[in-house]
């Protein structure tokens, strides 16, 4: 239902049901998203640069209207829910549904703002997460290095106006703070937050919406600072996080000559399987007579299912099967793909499919 790109994504917002039918043609990543806040993201809302920058991700937005309310059947449309300056509490339903949809697969997005929002707790504690009444002063807050934050493009540190403290507990983590000093799993508090036992999905909290403020994205009165903080190369990372962009890489591909019809041991060597243990992650072969994979062309081999791997920076996985009989000869490829738990796969071939020319008889 949901694919490898298009991982749900619901941001919630007072307004009637819209979708956004202008998406950035040639997009890495394809996602809907449902917003829900008391700020539009539209061409006439008050946060119109944010949903411009939301749509250049290959976002689709949806504005959830002032009377409906989440449900399962709502949620399956969409790969995303963001909660920012909602007014209105959710139903005890509601609260199930958007739980019920992170665990499933989707990603959940909650932003607070000049309030706490602390009605959300009630949906966060289940990941780990609770958002405080304390609120602080402008901040300027350092990033921790996570797929969420920093694995697409350097990101350091970024400015928060009077963000709300939250607190994370069990395998929550602090993926953004103040102290400099401390180690990011030794941090209770912070400013940004990854949530734990989500399931297949993922959750991320900040405690402000100007955490995506920057002079890229300037969607409220901005100052001088933010120009200083990696802003908007936060905002882009966790946003293609959120929608699914894998963090795994194959880095090398090891095989001798490959023999149609007899017993072949396949090896690929893949980084960052330990960031993804909670996901469904697949290792395929395929020969190809070229290095692009194209699923509908190349001719599968073997897939086999990544087993849970923790603490590791680079792991080598082995699939022993029996070749197919019938194989073209020659010099061809040998391709590993990487299917992180969805379909279709990935469209970045320099970090899912890894590639070795060998000898096939």
């Amino acid at each position: 239902m949901r694919s490898v790109l298009t991982v749900g994504i619901v941001l919630l917002c007072a307004l009637q049901p819209a979708a956004d039918e202008n998406p950035v043609a040639k997009n890495k990543l394809s996602f809907n998203l449902l917003w829900n806040s008391n700020y539009s993201l539209g061409s006439n809302g008050n946060y119109k640069q944010l949903g411009i920058a939301i749509r250049a991700l290959g976002g689709k937005i949806t504005e959830l209207g002032e009377d409906e309310l989440y449900t399962d059947e709502l949620l399956e449309d969409f790969d995303i829910v963001a909660l920012c300056i909602r007014v209105p509490h959710l139903l005890d339903s509601e609260q199930k549904a958007l739980v019920s949809f992170v665990r499933d697969g989707g990603s959940l997005l909650v932003m607070t703002a000049y309030s706490p929002y602390t009605y959300m707790n009630p949906i966060l504690t289940n990941f780990g997460i609770v958002i405080n009444e304390t609120r602080t002063s402008r901040s300027k807050a350092n990033v921790f290095a996570h797929p969420a934050t920093t694995e697409r493009r350097p990101v350091s540190q970024c400015y928060v106006d009077r963000p709300h403290l939250i607190t994370v507990r069990g395998k929550a983590k602090a993926i953004g703070g103040r102290d400099e000093a401390a180690q990011p799993a030794a941090i209770s508090q912070c400013f940004f937050a990854l949530g734990g036992n989500s399931g297949k999905g993922r959750v991320v909290a900040t405690g402000d919406i100007s955490t995506w403020l920057s002079d890229k994205y300037k969607f409220m009165p901005i100052s001088r600072n933010w120009g200083k903080g990696d802003n908007t190369e936060l905002f882009e990372n966790t946003f293609e996080y959120l929608a699914g962009a894998s963090d795994l890489r194959v880095k090398t591909v090891k095989s001798g000559r490959l023999v149609a019809g007899s017993k072949h041991v396949f090896k690929a060597q893949v980084q960052n399987l330990e960031q993804n243990f909670s996901r469904e992650v697949e290792l395929s072969f395929y020969l190809s007579q070229d290095k692009e994979f194209q699923a509908d062309k190349d001719t599968l081999l073997i897939t086999g299912e990544v087993p849970e791997i923790r603490g590791k920076k680079a792991k080598w996985v082995k699939i022993k099967s029996e070749t197919p009989k019938g194989l073209d000869s020659g010099k061809l490829f040998l391709l590993a793909v990487i299917n992180p738990g969805s379909d279709p796969l990935e469209v970045n071939p320099d970090n899912n499919v890894g590639v070795k020319k060998i000898s096939v008889k």
